[in-house]
């Protein structure tokens, strides 16, 4: 009883005008009912019978959804308000393409984008025997997100500042590799870029950031993220064109093509380019 009179943490009344932002945290198939995701609710309202944006898949694309009902503390209600615990049934959506760490976003925004690589300032605390370098792949932790992360590139190192009344052991880890990329040891602070290593998710910048691996710990904060498209054109190199049957070349369907046959539910289709016939 004494914790309901502690003040809160943060107060979401200031959020309410916010658009909805809603984070998955389980799922529940529930007979006679549906799908069924409860989580937190982040910012602004969620009522009954509203559309709202449900993502990011695996292709990092979200999709538009109606909440049936909202339930809070086993209690149906009509609306969610930013600060609150609750559950909603989701129309014709299956468990299978739910799970922890997707979000459900305000329906009148834009299409979200989901995001495979981010940029955050960090630091490094506690014990660890290993240096952490590019392509170090450590556990990332933010909000309700868990997943295994690359380091694809290290800047701006700080180095932590020895104590000079104290008698400290060199270090036998280098500052650079081979490659003359920064190492980074307990203390160092430091400009790390990212690449999620499985699935496409959703966060903003401000987002605090945990990472950890065996003893290795770093906190920080995301300083700039990168759509799923923008790292598609980016990193993806175009496939050479593939020997047919009939002598002409095969060409393969892009993302974007993809995803909008997926939308539609029409099948793949694989394009042959017919070799003219020689005279």
């Amino acid at each position: 009883m004494l914790l309901n009179c502690l003040p809160p943490r943060i107060n979401y009344h200031q959020y309410l005008n916010k658009p909805a932002k809603y984070t998955i945290q389980e799922t529940f198939s529930v007979d006679g009912v549906g799908t069924v995701v409860s989580g937190f609710l982040l910012s602004g309202t969620i009522s009954v019978k509203s559309s709202v944006w449900l993502g990011p898949d695996s292709t990092g694309a979200f999709r538009k959804v109606v909440v049936k009902s909202i339930h809070d503390k086993r209690m149906e209600i009509n609306t969610g308000l930013a600060g609150h615990s609750i559950c909603l049934a989701l129309r014709n959506v299956d468990r299978d393409d739910v799970h922890r760490g997707m979000m459900v976003i305000d329906g009148s925004l834009p299409e979200p984008k989901g995001i495979r690589e981010f940029t955050a300032l960090i630091e490094i605390f506690g014990r660890h025997s290993t240096s952490v370098r590019v392509g170090y792949e450590p556990v990332i932790n933010i909000a309700n997100i868990r997943q295994t992360a690359k380091i694809m590139s290290i800047t701006d190192v700080i180095r932590r500042m020895p104590d000079p009344s104290k008698k400290v052991k060199k270090s036998a880890i280098p500052e650079n590799d081979s490659e003359g990329n920064p190492v980074l040891r307990t203390g160092d602070k430091a400009r790390v870029h990212f690449r999620l290593c499985h699935q496409p998710v959703y966060f903003e910048s401000g987002a605090k950031i945990l990472f950890r691996e065996a003893f290795t710990r770093g906190v920080g904060l995301v300083e700039r993220v990168v759509n799923y498209d923008d790292v598609i054109d980016l990193t993806k190199k175009e496939p050479e064109p593939q020997a047919s049957k009939n002598g002409g070349s095969k060409r393969k369907i892009s993302i974007a093509e993809r995803r909008k046959l997926k939308k539609e539910g029409k099948p793949l289709p694989v394009v042959d380019t017919v070799k003219p016939p020689t005279m």
